[in-house]
């Protein structure tokens, strides 16, 4: 039998990386208060790519520059974002002084700082997907004034490319890839793959002498395993391809063996950082399953530039994966990635495939199981949900 495995986000995580959504934005802060903290009185309002510093009274107006001097009311070192608008201050008309915000020159980025309480990649692309949606309807985007009226999807996209270019630098620059491998991670993606859930009798409720399940198929044996990566570094690359951790795969004691090695192959479904270019990363919204999917493609190509399904087609990956899972039975496991709306349309393509026989996703922590919610979201056929999803008392757990 076959396998996709799905790693997103968490899978990096768990191997010490800050990819997450919550460290970028935390590099941005930083990086931003040591600009300040370097910056001379004249550089602190001019300079900065993202922010800069008005009143706290001030509503940002796309395309203008405020008139103002900022200034440092002395030259410690400023430690943290928090501490920005305690120490620096605004002088209108060479006298008046006022108390400073940050404000936003990328304003999607102003929106999440301001109005979103995203923590997760996913949440940032259903973000981005609700300024478009809100565009589209001509409504305003933020009570807060952040996102101005005559703000357009023209706008939106090229705020969002250029967070996409800083992303691709910072994982470029600031994250380096582990190049040794964890066995206990490994046997998790690679454990024999069950077609119903897994009849562990300390699991099975029992009535008198009377077993409720009292029959179950016998496992099957691995033979192609397509790991389906979500993220753009190539962790999962220095795991299969990297001939210094083959013997630690040898030791994992599995079928995956030098011996009787499965068939593996690798797909960066989203792009990977390799191509040599950030417009090689797939960010957008992947849900035309939402009820407002059929209203985005009647309002022009703008609304449409950063659809996944659009995107794809920059690479044969996605009609290859398609290939693989028409190829035969196969079971899916999910390390590290949400399951969020951003990716439904893939996702469902793939739960719901008739050759997909059981679905598993690993519990880091079993007291949240948003991952079922996020799943249960994904299927368009929920009977066919409860039948293929492994329950909680019998899937992958850390």
């Amino acid at each position: 039998m076959n396998r996709i495995v799905i790693l997103g986000n968490g899978f990096d995580i768990a191997h010490g990386l800050l990819t997450g959504y919550r460290d970028f934005i935390k590099y941005l802060r930083n990086e931003f208060v040591d600009f300040v903290n370097a910056c001379s009185h004249e550089q602190i309002s001019k300079l900065h790519p993202l922010f800069y510093f008005t009143s706290a009274e001030a509503i940002l107006i796309n395309g203008t520059e405020p008139q103002f001097f900022a200034f440092k009311h002395n030259e410690e070192v400023i430690k943290s974002w928090e501490e920005l608008c305690a120490r620096v201050s605004i002088r209108y008309n060479g006298n008046d002084v006022c108390n400073a915000q940050v404000s936003f020159r990328n304003l999607l980025l102003g929106y999440v700082f301001t109005s979103s309480s995203s923590t997760t990649w996913g949440g940032f692309e259903n973000d981005y997907k609700d300024v478009l949606t809100r565009i589209m309807q001509g409504k305003p985007n933020s009570a807060n004034g952040i996102i101005p009226k005559n703000y357009t999807a023209k706008n939106l996209n090229d705020d969002l490319k250029q967070i996409v270019e800083l992303l691709y630098r910072y994982l470029k620059d600031q994250i380096t890839i582990p190049k040794t491998l964890d066995k206990k991670i490994l046997s998790k993606l690679l454990s024999k793959p069950i077609r119903k859930s897994r009849m562990d009798s300390k699991h099975v409720p029992r009535y008198g002498e009377i077993s409720i399940i009292n029959h179950h198929e016998e496992p099957d044996n691995l033979e192609n395993v397509l790991f389906l990566s979500f993220n753009y570094t190539a962790t999962i690359q220095n795991y299969l391809f990297k001939s210094e951790n083959f013997n630690a795969i040898d030791n994992c004691n599995l079928d995956y063996n030098s011996s009787n090695r499965i068939t593996t192959s690798l797909r960066y479904i989203h792009g990977d950082l390799d191509d040599g270019s950030s417009d090689s990363l797939i960010f957008g919204y992947g849900d035309e399953l939402d009820e407002s999917q059929a209203i985005l493609e009647r309002s022009g190509d703008e609304f449409l530039k950063h659809i996944k399904s659009v995107l794809y087609t920059r690479s044969p990956y996605y009609r290859e994966v398609i290939d693989f899972a028409d190829a035969g039975h196969f079971d899916i496991v999910i390390y590290g990635h949400s399951c969020s709306n951003t990716d439904r349309t893939l996702l469902n393509a793939l739960f719901e495939h008739e050759n997909c026989i059981s679905i598993q996703p690993y519990l880091y922590d079993l007291s949240d199981t948003s991952i079922y919610m996020n799943i249960y979201r994904c299927f368009k056929d929920k009977q066919l949900m409860r039948r293929r999803v492994v329950d909680q008392t019998s899937t992958i757990r850390g």
